[in-house]
């Protein structure tokens, strides 16, 4: 998790932009962990970044863009 305030003048964000990640793969757990950080770590603001993690062996484009359409209506 970056929280800002990164040195010089270039591509860093500034202290009130943070990014908050959290690893989701559909499982209830996973589910949970977006949950508890919306409602505990990201503020109003903030860039909430989910990234899909899936076992190599199990994915599936169509499969993992369906449950992704269907989690979030997009």
């Amino acid at each position: 998790m970056d929280h800002g305030g990164g040195s010089g003048s270039g591509g860093g964000i500034s202290a009130d932009e943070r990014r908050v990640g959290v690893a989701l793969d559909f499982s209830p757990c996973s589910r949970l962990a977006v949950k508890w950080a919306v409602e505990n770590m990201a503020r109003h603001g903030d860039h909430l970044i989910l990234v899909n993690v899936q076992s190599t062996s199990t994915v599936h484009y169509e499969e993992g863009e369906t449950q992704l359409w269907e989690a979030t209506g997009s």
